[in-house]
């Protein structure tokens, strides 16, 4: 049908222009029930792997090192702590306090006057030298 494209002889090689698939590093994901799972797992010395598990919500990292063994990383999602309040430390204090007093007390009424209060006798005389 088409005598021009058909059994040609090319004078150079065809070449597949994808890499290979054998040699070059990739990123293998799958999905485990279990650490142990993840451990087990056979690996290719070229490529990482990342194991998920659900069930724990962790993340297992497994790669060969540079000495030829295996490498295995663990990774868990952990909910930041929200820093304490400097206030709740104070209030703790004062609430101790009120506790060895003997529970809230009414507040004293401050005057505003500064001699107001103050009684002479219980101060003491001032003497001229």
């Amino acid at each position: 049908m088409y005598p021009f494209y058909s059994n040609q002889n090319y004078p150079f090689p065809v070449y597949n222009s994808f890499p290979s698939q054998q040699n070059s590093p990739r990123l293998v994901c799958k999905q485990v029930g279990s650490i142990e799972e993840a451990k087990s797992a056979i690996i290719d010395p070229v490529s990482l792997y990342l194991f998920v598990d659900f069930s724990s919500g962790k993340i297992y990292v497994k790669k060969m090192g540079d000495n030829g063994q295996s490498e295995f990383y663990s990774y868990a999602q952990v909910a930041e702590a929200k820093p304490a309040d400097p206030m709740d430390e104070i209030r703790q204090m004062f609430a101790s306090i009120e506790n060895k007093l003997g529970g809230k007390n009414e507040p004293v009424p401050v005057s505003k006057e500064p001699d107001a209060g103050l009684d002479a006798t219980a101060v003491g005389k001032n003497e001229a030298i």
